[in-house]
């Protein structure tokens, strides 16, 4: 990633590097130790070690839309925070506009296909315009409904060996109780998911190094 950069354009990005992310230090350390600037990569090794730690500590889980309240060195309880929630109820509300913005643009090229009025070129282009924010629009509610109606609710506990899920499916709440032994970590596409049985509980982006890092940590967590 920096390996084209030159020394001195490499001491110049350090001085920002608080605002890279993790991935972009490790790379950033590997192109100093092959400098031979052992100084500089030592600096930033100590905020490595910084962002390592806040992963376990669950300082990002907020970027997954959850936190982790400890009850104890062995429980644990994992909800959606309440910002979440609301970015998913934002989008459902500006989805349903764009939604019906695009409906509105889609009507009049309709009508055009079965009457004899021929659109003119500003009036098509700015339907066209309205049906590609009604398709944003469409995603953007449906994303935001299915995730309040499968994670608003959601609650996992913790505690020893037992493992308790609750968690919105369609209009009822259920409850899954295993033994710990039930989690899985899988792989899906670009996503890594925990699961407990066959239940969905959290993902994130596999290319994401926090996100997969966190994931990781929380699995570790469950054993």
């Amino acid at each position: 990633m920096y390996a084209k950069f030159s020394n001195s354009e490499l001491l110049s990005l350090l001085k920002t590097s608080e605002k890279l992310t993790l991935n972009s230090k490790l790379s950033l350390k590997e192109v100093l130790l092959q400098r031979n600037l052992q100084q500089q990569a030592e600096g930033l090794q100590h905020q490595i070690d910084a962002d390592i730690l806040e992963i376990k500590n669950f300082k990002f889980l907020h970027r997954l839309g959850f936190q982790i309240e400890w009850i104890s060195n062995d429980s644990f309880q994992i909800t959606r925070t309440t910002k979440a929630i609301w970015i998913d109820i934002l989008a459902v509300v500006l989805g349903l506009g764009l939604l019906i913005l695009g409906v509105n643009g889609l009507a009049p090229i309709i009508a055009s296909f079965f009457g004899e009025d021929i659109l003119d070129i500003t009036t098509f282009s700015l339907a066209t315009i309205k049906c590609v924010f009604g398709v944003l629009g469409f995603n953007m509610f449906y994303g935001g409904m299915n995730r309040l109606a499968q994670l608003s609710r959601l609650k996992l506990f913790v505690d020893n060996n037992i493992a308790i899920l609750n968690k919105q499916d369609g209009f009822k709440l259920i409850e899954i109780k295993a033994d710990k032994t039930a989690f899985q970590l899988l792989q899906e596409k670009e996503n890594l998911i925990l699961k407990l049985e066959n239940e969905t509980i959290l993902k994130g982006s596999n290319k994401n190094m926090i996100q997969r890092l966190t994931i990781l940590e929380l699995f570790e967590k469950t054993k």
